[in-house]
């Protein structure tokens, strides 16, 4: 989505996000779970499955759009 959080960290379509911070999303630990831990306003380093390559982007979080 053009403007998002997500856009602005350099996310694309297809990239699987597997930790933030160091924290691995599994089961036990969703995105949802983990993100509930931060604020908005903190910056999270996201490590990114893309095309068989990790890479590590930074986002800053932003609150949700109403709808």
């Amino acid at each position: 989505m053009a403007g998002s959080p997500a856009e602005k960290a350099g996310l694309r379509e297809k990239d699987i996000i597997v930790k933030i911070d160091g924290k691995t999303i599994d089961e036990k630990n969703s995105l949802t779970s983990i993100l509930s831990q931060y604020s908005v306003g903190d910056t999270v380093e996201l490590t990114v499955n893309r095309d068989g390559q990790t890479l590590t982007l930074k986002a800053t979080l932003e609150a949700a759009p109403s709808s």
